[in-house]
């Protein structure tokens, strides 16, 4: 557990549990304004922030310096650090360093869309029965902030409602940040080159007769496939579902099955002297390889 050298001040002295009003919950506006976005670890589903937090209590004639505020903890993270404490009267800040985890979807990968949260609650005192919260308008993100190889799409503050079955209903902030990988550069880096391996594949078909070209056309495109579909996968944890970038692999290697298929079929006949046959076989499969893997590739997508 790290150690924290937090700065004593009035604001984060214990709250006052005993002459505390029942009657009338406290009322406190959350703020949140985040500074930077670390390393994102796509197989944990972790990500580092820093971000700072302000808590101000709505009524003006509650000074936080004589009743403090209530503890907040962190729901979905590990603090590192808490520095920047700064107590006013109107309102206690600080700033937070730490990794926070949220569970992550890949079904879309490599087009994909990350959520970010962070999500706080109040430990003491607890539920709404003596605080609720508010989102501070002034919420949001420093315009310094930059996440290589992402785009930062939106971010939405909200309260929500979390029921505890002994405690009772909890107010919770949750900051959601959503980043999204750029399109082109995402096709470019992962589609890209199963483009090009099918595709010399698929010249294959229209060579005739040159069948140990046609095997050098389709068999090491068909190796260079799987080692590139394990490499790019083992950046993800382990899925229960495909993602569409198993989808395109998964067609890849209908249509380079059907390719080494057809060869083989085609060098039968030639060795029957069924050339004609063979030949048919061939105009054939070079239209019906490229259209039976995209049926698989829309069939599986719709699934």
């Amino acid at each position: 557990m790290p150690v924290f050298a937090i700065q004593h001040t009035p604001c984060n002295a214990e709250p006052d549990l005993i002459n505390r009003d029942t009657q009338k919950p406290e009322k406190y506006k959350i703020g949140f304004w985040l500074m930077d976005i670390g390393t994102i670890d796509r197989q944990s589903g972790s990500y580092e922030l820093d971000f700072w937090t302000q808590i101000s209590p709505v009524s003006k004639e509650h000074d936080l310096t004589e009743y403090p505020p209530p503890k907040l903890i962190f729901l979905n993270g590990r603090i590192e650090h808490i520095t920047g404490e700064n107590c006013r009267p109107s309102q206690y800040e600080y700033l937070v360093q730490g990794k926070f985890f949220n569970n992550m979807e890949f079904k879309e990968y490599p087009f994909q869309k990350i959520e970010l949260a962070v999500r706080m609650e109040s430990a003491t005192p607890g539920n709404v029965t003596y605080v609720e919260f508010e989102v501070e308008p002034t919420a949001g993100i420093d315009e310094a902030v930059n996440i290589p190889g992402w785009n930062l799409s939106d971010v939405t503050f909200e309260i929500v409602i979390h029921n505890y079955p002994e405690e009772g209903p909890f107010n919770r902030f949750e900051a959601i940040m959503q980043i999204e990988s750029y399109p082109l550069q995402s096709f470019m880096k992962n589609i890209f080159p199963v483009v090009i391996l099918v595709s010399i594949s698929l010249i294959s078909m229209w060579i005739p007769k040159n069948y140990t070209a046609r095997i050098y056309l389709t068999m090491p495109p068909l190796l260079a496939l799987v080692f590139w579909h394990i490499g790019t996968i083992n950046q993800l944890p382990i899925l229960g579902y495909l993602t569409i970038f198993d989808e395109i692999m998964i067609a890849s290697y209908a249509v380079l099955l059907n390719c080494i298929l057809s060869i083989g079929i085609q060098m039968k006949l030639d060795n029957e002297e069924k050339y004609d046959k063979a030949k048919k076989i061939n105009r054939v499969m070079r239209y019906f390889i490229p259209v039976l893997g995209f049926g698989i590739f829309l069939i599986l997508y719709s699934v």
